[in-house]
């Protein structure tokens, strides 16, 4: 601007043209300049607004900081609260431990002085009874240890009962604790309890998962007791469960489910450590029931082929389940005693219609046997049967009434050999080493008879003599009920039955003679007519077993079929 002053200054003034147009230059200039100071107005004015943001970024840049500062302390705050919190629920636990293992030393101490006692409570036939611990069981005391109530408190029995000694181990059946698998149970229909006793009684029975428990007093003889009504269980519901038992004095137990099968009961006392599983095709479950602590358990679980091995360990009254289609060859062993139980829904032959549930307790290896005889059921179209293999390289061989039909198969561990039935010719199977013989009744639709039903026999080496107490299920006003009865007998005198106190020879009685090497076996198939019996032989010394059966006579027709523990 300066340097256009100077300019026009010099510019000269000789004429009035001239001044005209220097007039005009000026006032151009003039324009020009306005302009430029209105622009640079706007600049300065947008320069302005540019700082003010820049200073309301800055204050929230700041305020953003002193929020995280303030978030920061805060969980700098909490994380102090809660290592605080942690350790207090530490020290806690210290003292709940420290508790425990008072309680324990008191237990022990209370221990010694029922030891102490113990002879005079023998002499007035009075005896304590809290669970199971072998090193206890032959002085008459069982004893649980304390621990194992706090981790199992829904399930243990509580108070004292005035209980009797165990049975010897020469008697399987009678005892003082069960354990039992309530199987397949739908609504409306029974669960039996058939009891034999020897003198009258009490029976505590509980529930282990849905907490139904109960009281039954019995009296000498049969009792029948009636699971649904004692635990007063709606008849809408369903119950699947494991049922525990204790009685005050040594009984028998069968178990009947009217919708699944029935079967002798093992007392806790006769069980083993070792067991093969039979099964059949369907919904299958597979049952083990702890009654020891610290049991540790090795399950080799077959399902369809495939085969999975579980290594646990369980507590007492623990019970573990495994489900598939076709577990059939699984086996469970384990360092101290266990319960062992299958059952399934299905239909037998596979996909002949009418599936009902099927099951049974196992048996433990050690009473299995080489020799066994395969009776047809009474009122029915044939039966199907499995040989399982508890060894490798076990040769079978079969025989029917016309001599040798197959000779030495071979059937490796876990494996079974099938065959099915349609007539009731008797069959006799012999293996070079122990099996495992299971029996299954058909379906309905295969003989128009009865639903489905599965029970393992009596290897013909296991066999005992002397008088055996049984009941069918229920009476023939909607059952049809039938015994077998094989007997191993020196002369051919014969069973008797003993009801209602009178000795009788047996009615309506079909009796096949069996020679086996050189060794007479009578095979009596009865029809019952009563619901409760006596059973011994002429000869007192005679081995023999019972296999019990039957089916309802209604369009449903459930089936079942138990062997006798003896």
């Amino acid at each position: 601007m300066f340097l256009l002053c100077v300019l026009f200054l010099s510019l000269p003034c000789s004429s009035a043209q001239e001044h005209a147009f220097s007039d005009a230059i000026y006032k151009d200039l003039i324009e020009e300049i306005g302009v430029i100071k209105y622009k640079h107005n706007l600049q300065l004015d947008e320069l302005r607004e540019l700082r003010a943001k820049i200073r309301d970024l800055e204050t929230s840049q700041e305020q953003f900081r002193l929020d995280l500062n303030d978030c920061i302390d805060d969980v700098k705050r909490i994380s102090v609260n809660k290592v605080q919190e942690n350790s207090a629920v530490q020290e806690q636990i210290a003292t709940h431990e420290n508790n425990i293992d008072m309680l324990v030393s008191v237990f022990h101490s209370i221990r010694k002085n029922i030891e102490g006692i113990h002879t005079a409570l023998y002499n007035q036939k009075l005896w304590m009874h809290n669970y199971d611990s072998r090193e206890n069981k032959d002085k008459g005391i069982r004893l649980r240890k304390l621990e194992n109530q706090f981790k199992n408190a829904p399930k243990v029995w509580t108070g004292v009962l005035q209980v009797g000694p165990t049975p010897t181990s020469g008697n399987l059946n009678r005892g003082t604790e069960f354990v039992m698998e309530i199987i397949g149970y739908k609504k409306n229909r029974n669960i039996l309890l058939i009891l034999q006793s020897e003198e009258e009684g009490h029976l505590f029975l509980k529930t282990l998962s849905s907490g139904f428990s109960g009281k039954q007093t019995f009296s000498a003889g049969p009792s029948i007791i009636d699971i649904v009504g004692l635990f007063k269980v709606s008849h809408n519901a369903y119950l699947f469960d494991t049922l525990h038992c204790v009685s005050s004095v040594p009984i028998s137990l069968v178990y009947y489910g009217e919708q699944g099968d029935t079967y002798s009961v093992w007392p806790t006392h006769s069980l083993g450590n070792d067991y093969l599983v039979p099964s059949y095709a369907g919904e299958a479950h597979l049952d083990i029931v702890g009654v020891e602590n610290d049991t540790e358990v090795a399950v080799t679980f077959r399902d369809s082929g495939e085969v999975f091995e579980y290594n646990l360990t369980v507590a007492y009254l623990e019970t573990l389940s495994y489900t598939g289609h076709n577990i059939s060859g699984s086996t469970v062993s384990s360092n101290k005693r266990i319960a062992v139980f299958t059952h399934q829904f299905t239909e037998i032959p596979s996909k002949s219609r009418y599936a009902d549930h099927i099951g049974e307790q196992c048996k433990d290896t050690s009473y299995l046997g080489t020799e066994y005889i395969i009776t047809p059921f009474r009122g029915r179209k044939g039966y199907l049967y499995r040989v399982f293999a508890i060894e490798k390289q076990t040769a079978v061989s079969i025989f029917g009434p016309n001599g040798l039909l197959e000779e030495g198969v071979v059937v490796d561990k876990g494996n079974h050999l099938e065959r099915i039935m349609y007539t009731q010719d008797i069959t006799i199977v012999i293996s070079n080493k122990p099996v495992l013989t299971t029996v299954f009744a058909k379906s309905k639709y295969e003989d128009n008879a009865g639903e489905p039903a599965m029970t393992s026999l009596t290897a013909l080496g296991n066999m005992s003599a002397g008088q055996t107490k049984l009941s069918t299920p229920a009476d023939n006003t909607y059952h049809k009920n039938y015994m077998t009865v094989v007997a191993r007998e020196i002369n051919t005198r014969g069973l008797l039955l003993v009801n209602s106190e009178l000795a009788v020879h047996m009615n309506d009685t079909e009796i096949t003679v069996v020679a086996l090497e050189g060794v007479r076996y009578t095979v009596y198939s009865l029809v019952l007519s009563e619901q409760h019996y006596v059973l011994e032989h002429s000869e007192p010394n005679t081995e023999f077993y019972v296999l019990v059966y039957g089916f309802r006579l209604e369009t449903k027709g459930e089936g079942y079929c138990f062997d006798v523990l003896r």
